[in-house]
Protein backbone atom coordinates (compact mmCIF):
# COMPACT_ATOMS: atom_id res chain seq x y z
CA UNK A 1 0.00 0.00 0.00
CA UNK A 2 2.26 2.47 -1.11
CA UNK A 3 0.13 5.18 -0.95
CA UNK A 4 -0.92 4.94 2.25
CA UNK A 5 2.70 4.75 3.60
CA UNK A 6 2.90 7.75 1.67
CA UNK A 7 0.48 9.52 3.62
CA UNK A 8 2.29 7.93 6.73
CA UNK A 9 5.61 8.50 5.99
CA UNK A 10 5.25 12.61 4.26
CA UNK A 11 1.84 13.07 7.27
CA UNK A 12 3.90 16.92 7.93
CA UNK A 13 4.15 17.53 4.40
CA UNK A 14 0.78 17.76 4.15
CA UNK A 15 -0.89 21.35 4.32
CA UNK A 16 -2.08 22.00 7.70
CA UNK A 17 -6.10 22.08 6.81
CA UNK A 18 -5.56 18.43 5.44
CA UNK A 19 -3.64 17.08 8.09
CA UNK A 20 -6.62 17.91 10.36
CA UNK A 21 -8.63 16.60 8.36
CA UNK A 22 -7.02 13.13 8.54
CA UNK A 23 -5.95 13.08 12.26
CA UNK A 24 -8.81 12.29 14.80
CA UNK A 25 -9.32 14.00 17.72
CA UNK A 26 -8.73 11.62 20.07
CA UNK A 27 -8.53 8.47 21.27
CA UNK A 28 -9.98 6.35 23.88
CA UNK A 29 -7.41 3.95 25.39
CA UNK A 30 -9.35 2.27 27.96
CA UNK A 31 -12.81 0.40 28.01
CA UNK A 32 -13.54 -0.99 31.27
CA UNK A 33 -16.41 1.66 32.35
CA UNK A 34 -18.64 2.54 29.80
CA UNK A 35 -18.95 6.43 31.93
CA UNK A 36 -15.73 6.57 32.08
CA UNK A 37 -15.51 6.00 28.40
CA UNK A 38 -18.43 8.75 28.01
CA UNK A 39 -16.59 11.13 29.92
CA UNK A 40 -13.13 10.59 27.80
CA UNK A 41 -16.12 11.16 24.71
CA UNK A 42 -17.17 14.78 26.03
CA UNK A 43 -13.51 15.76 26.73
CA UNK A 44 -12.56 15.20 23.19
CA UNK A 45 -15.58 16.99 21.75
CA UNK A 46 -15.03 19.98 24.07
CA UNK A 47 -11.64 20.18 22.70
CA UNK A 48 -12.84 19.58 19.27
CA UNK A 49 -10.95 21.53 16.13
CA UNK A 50 -13.49 24.16 14.99
CA UNK A 51 -12.39 23.43 11.95
CA UNK A 52 -12.49 20.32 10.92
CA UNK A 53 -16.84 19.56 10.36
CA UNK A 54 -16.33 15.96 12.13
CA UNK A 55 -15.14 15.23 15.66
CA UNK A 56 -13.47 11.83 14.81
CA UNK A 57 -12.44 9.56 17.51
CA UNK A 58 -10.15 6.45 17.57
CA UNK A 59 -10.49 3.54 19.78
CA UNK A 60 -8.40 0.57 20.96
CA UNK A 61 -10.80 -1.85 22.26
CA UNK A 62 -9.42 -5.05 21.72
CA UNK A 63 -10.14 -7.78 24.47
CA UNK A 64 -13.64 -9.41 24.37
CA UNK A 65 -15.10 -7.31 27.66
CA UNK A 66 -13.66 -4.39 25.90
CA UNK A 67 -15.11 -4.98 22.80
CA UNK A 68 -19.01 -5.82 23.83
CA UNK A 69 -18.41 -2.25 26.04
CA UNK A 70 -17.45 -0.48 22.94
CA UNK A 71 -20.40 -2.22 20.94
CA UNK A 72 -22.78 -1.41 23.73
CA UNK A 73 -22.95 2.88 23.34
CA UNK A 74 -25.56 3.93 21.19
CA UNK A 75 -26.12 6.95 19.15
CA UNK A 76 -28.45 8.24 22.01
CA UNK A 77 -25.31 8.01 24.35
CA UNK A 78 -23.43 9.82 21.89
CA UNK A 79 -26.63 12.47 21.55
CA UNK A 80 -26.28 13.51 24.78
CA UNK A 81 -22.60 14.78 24.87
CA UNK A 82 -22.73 15.99 20.73
CA UNK A 83 -26.48 16.33 19.90
CA UNK A 84 -25.47 19.23 17.11
CA UNK A 85 -22.32 18.22 15.98
CA UNK A 86 -21.10 14.99 13.43
CA UNK A 87 -19.30 12.55 15.74
CA UNK A 88 -17.99 9.16 14.32
CA UNK A 89 -15.96 7.14 16.90
CA UNK A 90 -14.59 4.55 15.19
CA UNK A 91 -14.11 0.81 17.47
CA UNK A 92 -10.71 -1.37 17.58
CA UNK A 93 -9.06 0.10 15.13
CA UNK A 94 -8.92 -1.79 11.23
CA UNK A 95 -11.82 -4.40 12.58
CA UNK A 96 -14.50 -2.58 10.58
CA UNK A 97 -16.72 -1.40 13.48
CA UNK A 98 -17.95 2.30 14.90
CA UNK A 99 -20.32 4.10 16.37
CA UNK A 100 -22.14 7.33 15.36
CA UNK A 101 -24.39 10.44 16.44
CA UNK A 102 -27.96 10.87 15.06
CA UNK A 103 -26.61 13.63 13.15
CA UNK A 104 -24.14 11.40 11.60
CA UNK A 105 -26.03 8.77 10.93
CA UNK A 106 -28.20 10.65 8.85
CA UNK A 107 -25.51 11.71 6.99
CA UNK A 108 -25.48 8.23 5.95
CA UNK A 109 -28.64 8.36 4.88
CA UNK A 110 -28.57 11.31 2.58
CA UNK A 111 -26.13 9.47 0.48
CA UNK A 112 -27.12 5.70 1.07
CA UNK A 113 -30.81 4.78 1.43
CA UNK A 114 -31.06 3.45 5.61
CA UNK A 115 -32.47 -0.18 4.02
CA UNK A 116 -29.92 -0.65 1.34
CA UNK A 117 -26.96 -0.14 3.75
CA UNK A 118 -26.11 -3.64 5.32
CA UNK A 119 -23.93 -2.74 8.83
CA UNK A 120 -26.72 -0.35 10.34
CA UNK A 121 -27.61 -1.77 13.10
CA UNK A 122 -31.40 -1.86 14.79
CA UNK A 123 -32.65 -2.95 18.19
CA UNK A 124 -35.53 -4.78 18.90
CA UNK A 125 -38.06 -2.20 17.13
CA UNK A 126 -36.03 -1.73 14.02
CA UNK A 127 -34.28 1.61 14.98
CA UNK A 128 -30.84 2.52 13.95
CA UNK A 129 -28.75 2.31 17.22
CA UNK A 130 -26.08 3.84 15.61
CA UNK A 131 -23.55 1.25 15.56
CA UNK A 132 -22.14 0.65 11.90
CA UNK A 133 -20.60 -2.94 10.93
CA UNK A 134 -18.54 -3.39 7.89
CA UNK A 135 -20.80 -2.33 5.08
CA UNK A 136 -21.91 0.73 7.08
CA UNK A 137 -18.50 1.31 8.50
CA UNK A 138 -16.43 1.23 4.93
CA UNK A 139 -18.89 3.59 3.81
CA UNK A 140 -18.29 5.79 6.82
CA UNK A 141 -14.60 5.58 6.40
CA UNK A 142 -14.22 5.95 2.43
CA UNK A 143 -16.91 7.50 1.25
CA UNK A 144 -18.92 9.94 4.28
CA UNK A 145 -15.80 11.09 5.84
CA UNK A 146 -14.15 14.08 3.67
CA UNK A 147 -11.32 12.97 1.45
CA UNK A 148 -7.89 14.44 0.21
CA UNK A 149 -8.00 15.50 -3.08
CA UNK A 150 -5.88 13.72 -5.31
CA UNK A 151 -4.09 16.92 -6.29
CA UNK A 152 -2.55 17.63 -2.66
CA UNK A 153 -1.98 13.68 -2.52
CA UNK A 154 -0.11 13.01 -6.02
CA UNK A 155 3.21 14.75 -4.83
CA UNK A 156 3.49 12.34 -1.62
CA UNK A 157 2.74 9.60 -3.62
CA UNK A 158 5.34 10.49 -6.25
CA UNK A 159 7.66 10.76 -3.39
CA UNK A 160 7.18 7.78 -1.66
CA UNK A 161 7.89 5.33 -4.77
CA UNK A 162 11.09 7.40 -5.43
CA UNK A 163 12.31 7.66 -2.14
CA UNK A 164 11.12 4.30 -0.61
CA UNK A 165 10.31 1.92 -3.05
CA UNK A 166 13.02 2.57 -5.96
CA UNK A 167 15.95 2.12 -3.80
CA UNK A 168 14.69 -1.27 -2.93
CA UNK A 169 14.86 -2.62 -6.17
CA UNK A 170 11.42 -2.05 -7.32
CA UNK A 171 9.93 -1.10 -10.52
CA UNK A 172 6.08 -2.47 -10.66
CA UNK A 173 4.21 -2.62 -7.52
CA UNK A 174 0.26 -3.78 -7.96
CA UNK A 175 -1.61 -3.04 -4.97
CA UNK A 176 -5.65 -2.08 -4.28
CA UNK A 177 -6.61 1.02 -4.61
CA UNK A 178 -9.91 3.56 -3.96
CA UNK A 179 -10.84 6.08 -6.78
CA UNK A 180 -9.25 9.45 -4.65
CA UNK A 181 -5.84 7.54 -4.61
CA UNK A 182 -5.98 6.52 -8.39
CA UNK A 183 -6.70 10.01 -10.00
CA UNK A 184 -4.20 10.94 -7.79
CA UNK A 185 -1.47 8.56 -9.19
CA UNK A 186 -3.41 9.32 -12.97
CA UNK A 187 -2.52 12.82 -12.77
CA UNK A 188 1.35 11.89 -11.81
CA UNK A 189 1.01 9.62 -15.28
CA UNK A 190 -0.79 12.07 -17.14
CA UNK A 191 2.11 14.81 -16.06
CA UNK A 192 5.03 12.02 -16.84
CA UNK A 193 5.85 11.91 -13.18
CA UNK A 194 4.89 8.73 -12.20
CA UNK A 195 8.06 7.04 -11.24
CA UNK A 196 7.60 3.26 -11.07
CA UNK A 197 4.75 1.25 -13.06
CA UNK A 198 1.36 1.19 -10.89
CA UNK A 199 -0.66 -2.23 -11.22
CA UNK A 200 -4.25 -1.73 -9.25
CA UNK A 201 -7.31 -3.45 -8.27
CA UNK A 202 -10.34 -0.95 -8.02
CA UNK A 203 -11.97 -0.81 -4.54
CA UNK A 204 -15.23 -0.41 -5.90
CA UNK A 205 -16.26 -3.74 -4.87
CA UNK A 206 -15.00 -3.91 -0.92
CA UNK A 207 -17.88 -3.62 1.34
CA UNK A 208 -20.15 -1.75 -1.35
CA UNK A 209 -23.96 -2.24 -1.47
CA UNK A 210 -24.15 -0.53 -4.30
CA UNK A 211 -21.11 -1.25 -5.88
CA UNK A 212 -23.16 -1.54 -9.52
CA UNK A 213 -24.07 1.74 -9.34
CA UNK A 214 -20.70 2.95 -7.86
CA UNK A 215 -18.77 1.22 -10.90
CA UNK A 216 -20.68 4.06 -12.70
CA UNK A 217 -19.63 6.78 -10.90
CA UNK A 218 -16.45 5.80 -9.77
CA UNK A 219 -14.99 3.72 -12.49
CA UNK A 220 -16.04 5.86 -15.23
CA UNK A 221 -13.03 8.52 -14.99
CA UNK A 222 -10.67 5.71 -15.10
CA UNK A 223 -11.96 2.72 -16.98
CA UNK A 224 -10.23 2.35 -20.62
CA UNK A 225 -7.31 5.02 -18.49
CA UNK A 226 -4.09 2.80 -19.04
CA UNK A 227 -0.84 3.26 -20.06
CA UNK A 228 2.08 1.11 -19.62
CA UNK A 229 3.07 3.00 -16.47
CA UNK A 230 -0.17 2.46 -14.59
CA UNK A 231 -3.48 0.25 -15.49
CA UNK A 232 -6.21 -1.13 -13.80
CA UNK A 233 -5.72 -5.35 -13.16
CA UNK A 234 -8.52 -6.27 -11.14
CA UNK A 235 -11.40 -5.71 -9.05
CA UNK A 236 -11.28 -6.13 -5.44
CA UNK A 237 -13.54 -7.05 -3.11
CA UNK A 238 -13.86 -7.46 1.07
CA UNK A 239 -11.46 -9.78 2.68
CA UNK A 240 -12.93 -13.27 3.85
CA UNK A 241 -10.80 -13.19 7.44
CA UNK A 242 -8.75 -10.70 9.45
CA UNK A 243 -5.67 -11.84 10.90
CA UNK A 244 -3.85 -12.73 14.20
CA UNK A 245 -4.00 -9.46 16.69
CA UNK A 246 -8.51 -10.33 16.96
CA UNK A 247 -8.50 -14.10 16.56
CA UNK A 248 -10.84 -13.43 13.24
CA UNK A 249 -8.48 -15.94 10.96
CA UNK A 250 -10.90 -18.41 9.16
CA UNK A 251 -9.38 -21.80 9.59
CA UNK A 252 -10.15 -25.22 9.25
CA UNK A 253 -7.41 -25.49 11.74
CA UNK A 254 -8.41 -26.07 15.50
CA UNK A 255 -6.74 -23.51 17.82
CA UNK A 256 -5.80 -24.97 20.93
CA UNK A 257 -7.47 -24.75 24.53
CA UNK A 258 -4.55 -23.75 26.35
CA UNK A 259 -3.93 -20.61 23.44
CA UNK A 260 -2.34 -17.50 25.68
CA UNK A 261 -4.22 -15.39 23.59
CA UNK A 262 -7.84 -13.95 25.01
CA UNK A 263 -9.21 -13.38 21.22
CA UNK A 264 -11.98 -11.23 20.50
CA UNK A 265 -13.29 -14.07 17.83
CA UNK A 266 -12.65 -17.58 19.73
CA UNK A 267 -13.84 -19.39 17.39
CA UNK A 268 -12.26 -17.10 14.34
CA UNK A 269 -14.58 -15.02 11.79
CA UNK A 270 -15.57 -16.43 8.40
CA UNK A 271 -16.29 -12.55 7.22
CA UNK A 272 -17.91 -13.43 3.96
CA UNK A 273 -20.96 -15.37 5.31
CA UNK A 274 -21.94 -13.02 7.76
CA UNK A 275 -25.86 -12.07 7.31
CA UNK A 276 -24.84 -8.21 6.34
CA UNK A 277 -21.76 -9.39 4.19
CA UNK A 278 -22.58 -8.66 0.44
CA UNK A 279 -19.22 -10.24 -0.70
CA UNK A 280 -20.47 -13.45 -1.97
CA UNK A 281 -23.07 -11.44 -4.27
CA UNK A 282 -20.85 -8.88 -5.46
CA UNK A 283 -18.43 -11.47 -6.84
CA UNK A 284 -20.98 -13.31 -8.58
CA UNK A 285 -21.64 -10.27 -10.33
CA UNK A 286 -18.14 -9.22 -10.90
CA UNK A 287 -17.34 -12.56 -13.15
CA UNK A 288 -20.82 -12.43 -14.82
CA UNK A 289 -19.47 -8.85 -16.38
CA UNK A 290 -16.02 -9.71 -16.98
CA UNK A 291 -13.91 -8.84 -14.08
CA UNK A 292 -11.17 -10.37 -12.73
CA UNK A 293 -10.77 -10.79 -9.26
CA UNK A 294 -7.58 -9.80 -7.65
CA UNK A 295 -5.68 -8.22 -4.48
CA UNK A 296 -7.92 -9.85 -2.02
CA UNK A 297 -6.18 -9.44 1.62
CA UNK A 298 -6.72 -13.13 3.03
CA UNK A 299 -5.31 -15.15 5.61
CA UNK A 300 -7.02 -18.25 6.37
CA UNK A 301 -7.58 -21.31 4.98
CA UNK A 302 -11.27 -21.71 5.22
CA UNK A 303 -12.15 -18.45 3.51
CA UNK A 304 -9.67 -18.93 0.87
CA UNK A 305 -11.06 -22.83 0.18
CA UNK A 306 -14.52 -21.47 0.34
CA UNK A 307 -13.02 -18.62 -2.08
CA UNK A 308 -11.74 -20.84 -4.53
CA UNK A 309 -15.37 -23.62 -4.92
CA UNK A 310 -17.34 -20.47 -5.53
CA UNK A 311 -15.30 -19.37 -8.35
CA UNK A 312 -14.80 -23.16 -9.82
CA UNK A 313 -18.80 -22.98 -9.18
CA UNK A 314 -19.09 -20.14 -11.30
CA UNK A 315 -16.63 -21.34 -14.43
CA UNK A 316 -13.66 -19.47 -13.94
CA UNK A 317 -10.69 -20.93 -14.91
CA UNK A 318 -7.20 -20.76 -14.90
CA UNK A 319 -7.14 -18.09 -17.75
CA UNK A 320 -8.89 -15.71 -14.61
CA UNK A 321 -5.47 -15.11 -12.65
CA UNK A 322 -7.99 -15.22 -9.62
CA UNK A 323 -5.30 -13.35 -7.12
CA UNK A 324 -5.44 -13.55 -3.22
CA UNK A 325 -2.76 -11.77 -1.26
CA UNK A 326 -0.94 -11.81 1.89
CA UNK A 327 -2.76 -15.77 2.75
CA UNK A 328 -1.14 -17.46 5.15
CA UNK A 329 -2.64 -20.62 6.33
CA UNK A 330 -3.44 -23.54 4.12
CA UNK A 331 -4.98 -27.33 4.19
CA UNK A 332 -4.11 -30.01 1.49
CA UNK A 333 -7.30 -29.42 -0.29
CA UNK A 334 -6.84 -25.85 -0.46
CA UNK A 335 -3.31 -26.11 -2.24
CA UNK A 336 -4.68 -28.87 -4.54
CA UNK A 337 -7.32 -26.62 -5.79
CA UNK A 338 -5.52 -24.01 -5.79
CA UNK A 339 -3.06 -25.51 -8.51
CA UNK A 340 -6.00 -26.75 -10.36
CA UNK A 341 -7.47 -22.83 -10.67
CA UNK A 342 -4.09 -21.58 -11.35
CA UNK A 343 -4.36 -18.99 -8.65
CA UNK A 344 -2.00 -16.40 -8.09
CA UNK A 345 -1.07 -16.10 -4.32
CA UNK A 346 1.60 -13.19 -3.11
CA UNK A 347 3.88 -13.59 -0.21
CA UNK A 348 6.23 -11.21 1.71
CA UNK A 349 7.83 -11.75 4.71
CA UNK A 350 6.57 -9.19 6.54
CA UNK A 351 4.06 -11.63 7.92
CA UNK A 352 6.88 -14.26 8.02
CA UNK A 353 8.85 -12.40 9.88
CA UNK A 354 6.47 -13.00 13.22
CA UNK A 355 3.46 -14.57 12.61
CA UNK A 356 4.67 -18.00 12.54
CA UNK A 357 6.03 -17.58 16.43
CA UNK A 358 2.11 -16.25 17.49
CA UNK A 359 0.45 -18.89 15.26
CA UNK A 360 2.23 -21.60 16.89
CA UNK A 361 0.70 -20.07 20.15
CA UNK A 362 -3.10 -20.70 18.91
CA UNK A 363 -2.79 -23.84 16.57
CA UNK A 364 0.38 -25.48 17.99
CA UNK A 365 3.89 -25.94 15.98
CA UNK A 366 3.04 -28.98 13.73
CA UNK A 367 0.52 -27.19 11.93
CA UNK A 368 2.89 -24.24 11.29
CA UNK A 369 5.30 -26.19 9.97
CA UNK A 370 3.20 -28.02 7.47
CA UNK A 371 0.68 -25.33 6.45
CA UNK A 372 2.15 -21.74 7.06
CA UNK A 373 3.24 -20.59 4.22
CA UNK A 374 3.77 -23.93 2.20
CA UNK A 375 5.40 -22.32 -0.94
CA UNK A 376 7.12 -25.13 -2.63
CA UNK A 377 3.71 -27.32 -2.02
CA UNK A 378 1.84 -24.54 -3.98
CA UNK A 379 4.37 -24.71 -6.51
CA UNK A 380 4.24 -27.82 -6.72
CA UNK A 381 0.60 -28.23 -7.00
CA UNK A 382 0.54 -25.34 -9.89
CA UNK A 383 -0.48 -22.60 -8.07
CA UNK A 384 1.81 -19.25 -8.62
CA UNK A 385 3.60 -17.59 -6.00
CA UNK A 386 4.10 -13.98 -6.27
CA UNK A 387 6.75 -11.66 -4.15
CA UNK A 388 5.29 -9.15 -1.17
CA UNK A 389 7.90 -6.39 -0.42
CA UNK A 390 8.56 -5.88 3.13
CA UNK A 391 9.30 -1.90 2.06
CA UNK A 392 6.27 -1.44 4.10
CA UNK A 393 7.93 -1.75 7.48
CA UNK A 394 10.33 1.36 6.13
CA UNK A 395 13.26 -0.65 6.93
CA UNK A 396 16.38 0.32 4.36
CA UNK A 397 17.13 -3.25 5.00
CA UNK A 398 14.49 -4.97 4.10
CA UNK A 399 15.43 -5.75 0.56
CA UNK A 400 14.17 -8.39 -2.09
CA UNK A 401 17.22 -10.27 -0.95
CA UNK A 402 16.39 -10.36 2.50
CA UNK A 403 13.07 -11.91 1.37
CA UNK A 404 14.81 -14.23 -0.55
CA UNK A 405 16.76 -15.61 2.06
CA UNK A 406 13.89 -16.26 4.19
CA UNK A 407 12.07 -18.36 1.23
CA UNK A 408 15.43 -20.26 0.77
CA UNK A 409 16.25 -20.62 4.49
CA UNK A 410 12.74 -20.81 6.14
CA UNK A 411 13.95 -18.93 8.97
CA UNK A 412 12.06 -15.91 10.58
CA UNK A 413 13.68 -12.71 11.83
CA UNK A 414 15.15 -13.95 15.01
CA UNK A 415 16.44 -17.23 13.32
CA UNK A 416 13.54 -20.11 13.89
CA UNK A 417 13.16 -22.70 11.47
CA UNK A 418 9.97 -23.01 10.14
CA UNK A 419 8.61 -25.95 7.35
CA UNK A 420 12.20 -26.88 5.94
CA UNK A 421 9.96 -28.73 3.54
CA UNK A 422 8.42 -25.82 1.97
CA UNK A 423 11.84 -24.06 1.37
CA UNK A 424 12.40 -22.29 -2.14
CA UNK A 425 15.41 -22.99 -4.87
CA UNK A 426 16.79 -19.16 -5.41
CA UNK A 427 15.60 -19.60 -9.21
CA UNK A 428 12.25 -20.21 -8.39
CA UNK A 429 12.50 -16.98 -5.55
CA UNK A 430 13.68 -14.75 -8.66
CA UNK A 431 10.86 -15.99 -10.72
CA UNK A 432 8.30 -14.87 -7.87
CA UNK A 433 10.08 -11.29 -8.07
CA UNK A 434 10.14 -11.52 -11.86
CA UNK A 435 7.95 -13.43 -14.22
CA UNK A 436 5.37 -14.30 -11.94
CA UNK A 437 4.82 -11.13 -10.61
CA UNK A 438 4.50 -9.79 -14.36
CA UNK A 439 1.66 -12.76 -14.98
CA UNK A 440 -0.28 -11.48 -11.88
CA UNK A 441 -0.65 -7.62 -13.51
CA UNK A 442 -0.64 -8.90 -16.96
CA UNK A 443 1.76 -7.82 -18.09
CA UNK A 444 4.31 -10.20 -19.03
CA UNK A 445 4.85 -9.41 -22.50
CA UNK A 446 6.26 -5.90 -21.80
CA UNK A 447 7.89 -6.62 -17.94
CA UNK A 448 9.19 -9.46 -15.99
CA UNK A 449 12.22 -10.34 -18.01
CA UNK A 450 15.13 -8.86 -19.95
CA UNK A 451 14.47 -9.91 -23.42
CA UNK A 452 13.89 -7.82 -26.82
CA UNK A 453 10.71 -6.01 -26.83
CA UNK A 454 10.44 -5.35 -23.47
CA UNK A 455 11.02 -2.68 -21.29
CA UNK A 456 14.45 -1.74 -19.46
CA UNK A 457 13.32 -2.37 -16.46
CA UNK A 458 16.28 -3.59 -14.14
CA UNK A 459 18.57 -3.74 -11.35
CA UNK A 460 22.00 -3.51 -10.69
CA UNK A 461 23.80 -5.53 -7.70
CA UNK A 462 26.82 -6.02 -6.43
CA UNK A 463 26.23 -9.91 -6.01
CA UNK A 464 25.02 -12.64 -8.14
CA UNK A 465 22.07 -14.25 -5.90
CA UNK A 466 22.70 -17.36 -8.26
CA UNK A 467 25.97 -18.11 -7.16
CA UNK A 468 26.47 -21.03 -5.23
CA UNK A 469 29.68 -19.88 -3.45
CA UNK A 470 27.07 -17.14 -1.76
CA UNK A 471 25.70 -19.25 1.40
CA UNK A 472 21.81 -18.86 1.84
CA UNK A 473 22.48 -16.99 4.90
CA UNK A 474 23.91 -14.22 3.29
CA UNK A 475 21.92 -13.42 0.92
CA UNK A 476 20.37 -10.90 2.64
CA UNK A 477 23.62 -8.87 2.13
CA UNK A 478 23.38 -8.30 -1.58
CA UNK A 479 23.01 -4.38 -1.80
CA UNK A 480 20.87 -3.07 -4.53
CA UNK A 481 23.40 -0.31 -6.94
CA UNK A 482 21.02 0.94 -9.85
CA UNK A 483 17.32 0.95 -9.94
CA UNK A 484 15.90 1.90 -13.71
CA UNK A 485 12.72 1.91 -15.17
CA UNK A 486 12.45 2.28 -18.69
CA UNK A 487 15.63 3.22 -19.66
CA UNK A 488 15.37 6.14 -16.48
CA UNK A 489 17.74 5.72 -13.05
CA UNK A 490 15.50 6.00 -10.57
CA UNK A 491 18.08 5.14 -8.03
CA UNK A 492 22.18 4.79 -7.56
CA UNK A 493 23.88 4.13 -4.70
CA UNK A 494 25.99 7.12 -2.78
CA UNK A 495 28.59 4.87 -2.38
CA UNK A 496 28.46 3.97 -6.04
CA UNK A 497 29.68 0.79 -7.06
CA UNK A 498 29.71 1.49 -10.99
Amino acid sequence: HPNRYAISNYFDELPVEYQRLLRADGRIQEWNDKSQVLEEVRRIVEGHDPAKQWVTIASVASGPSEYELAQSITRFDLDEIAPDQLLYILIGGGKGDGVLNSKGLERIFTVYNQHSVPGVLTDGDGVATGQVRRAAAFIMQEDILPQVPAQVLAPLFAKELREKWAPLGHTTISSRLKATHIRAYALLDVEGKLPLRMAYGHEVGRYNPLFERDMKRNIAGVLGFGSDRLWMNAITVAPPDGGVPSGSICSTHMKLEDRPQEDIYPEGRCSWDLDDNLTWNTLRRLIELGYRIADIHSYGDKGNERAIDFFAELGVGPDTRIGLDHSVLFNRDLIRKSGELGVYWSVGSQKFLGDPVILARIYGREVVDTMAFPLKALLDAGAKVTYESSARRGDPGLTPFFDMQMFVTRRDGKGNLWGRQHALDRKSVLRMMTRWGAEYVLKEDKIGSLEPGKYADLIVLDKNPLDSNLADDRLSEIKILLTMVEGEVLFEAADGGL
